[in-house]
């Protein structure tokens, strides 16, 4: 199989998001990852646990999902493409999809995903693929398009270009406690960067 994904959840099992579907080691000195009962077949590529100890999973094909203490598992929605889920020090979780990025502001309401307020007029954060997401030391929060970064920080969204048209994209982001981002682009180049007062 093919792992895409990997999260320790609420109770300690680790679970594995592969090819073929969501997986967990159901103890410390489990050996074999097995099958997660309520979870369709699916790629399951990015998980994220709430702030209410849920755990949410997100497939290539857009299901979007919520599982609770219990074990209990809902289908919350069906979206685009989903590329990666973040959930902030705030406690929203952020979806990074195919056709744009969106938020659900208090995971634990039951509310679906909408596109983010306050985003510019026009804004391609709104319609184009959003790859990645991380959050900063500081609670910044960044969001990463095949050529442009962007940035929220105290309710104000600021973008800026990575690559000129042509030049390969980028498909990867990290945050460093420093407050530096690190960027990779698919031909495997990797770079630090820091956003002063300019860009």
């Amino acid at each position: 199989d093919v792992v895409f994904a990997f999260l320790r959840d609420g109770g300690g099992r680790m679970r594995v998001g592969t090819r073929s579907g969501l997986a967990m080691l159901t103890g410390r000195d489990a050996t074999r990852a097995v099958p997660v009962p309520g979870y369709p077949a699916q790629q399951w590529n990015s998980m994220a646990l709430d702030h209410q100890g849920n755990l949410w999973t997100s497939s290539y094909v857009g299901s979007l999902m919520r599982e609770d203490a219990r074990g209990g598992v809902t289908q919350v929605a069906t979206m685009p493409m989903i590329y990666k889920l973040l959930v902030d020090r705030r406690g929203r979780l952020w979806i990074s999809t195919g056709e744009g990025l969106y938020v659900i502001e208090r995971p634990e309401s039951g509310a679906t995903p909408s596109p983010p307020a306050g985003l510019p007029a026009g804004s391609r954060l709104a319609t184009e693929s959003t790859l990645r997401s991380c959050e900063g030391a500081d609670g910044t929060l960044w969001f990463m398009t095949f050529d442009t970064l962007w940035r929220l920080r105290e309710g104000r969204w600021d973008s800026y270009g990575l690559a000129p048209p042509g030049a390969p994209a980028f498909n990867s982001l990290a945050c460093a406690a420093d407050g530096a981002l690190w960027l990779g682009q698919v031909t495997g180049v990797l770079w630090r960067a820091e956003v002063g007062a300019r860009g």
